[in-house]
């Protein structure tokens, strides 16, 4: 009877184990197919990024080469514009030295002056003075 009991286990262990088995096989392969469901539609999502960025980056490239040709020609404009301003500005020095000299010139001739009157005053100062003194003297 034991040995009945025994093999009645063995055969309960046998079938549990087998439907064991069986819903892991099952429980893999629904996995498994999630996964597989799960990879394509990752794949498809990063397919549809692609294109979106691929077309986007074309875009891109031919409106920056646009771009581009818009930039050389605008630089070469004010790199023209930039030329003639600092030739103005160089012409501009010049004239401004030029005056500068001529003021400093006018400055010293009138200081010259100032000096020279400054001592003939002194000169005819001295001379009234003297004549002052003289008219002074025979009273």
């Amino acid at each position: 009877m034991f040995q009945k009991l025994q093999g009645d286990i063995m055969k309960l262990i046998a079938t549990k184990r087998r439907n064991v088995k069986l819903k892991i096989n099952t429980s893999f392969k629904a996995i498994q197919e999630k996964l597989d469901e799960l990879l394509k539609s990752h794949r498809e999502r990063r397919e549809g990024i692609y294109e979106e960025y691929a077309l986007e980056f074309a875009t891109f490239v031919n409106s920056s080469g646009e771009d581009v040709v818009k930039l050389k020609t605008e630089a070469g404009k004010l790199t023209t514009i930039f030329h003639e301003q600092q030739k103005t500005f160089q012409r501009y020095v010049i004239a401004h030295n030029q005056k500068m000299e001529a003021f400093q010139r006018i400055c010293q001739c009138h200081f010259k002056n100032l000096n020279d009157l400054e001592i003939f005053h002194e000169d005819e100062l001295i001379t009234e003075k003297n004549a002052l003194q003289q008219n002074m003297s025979s009273f």
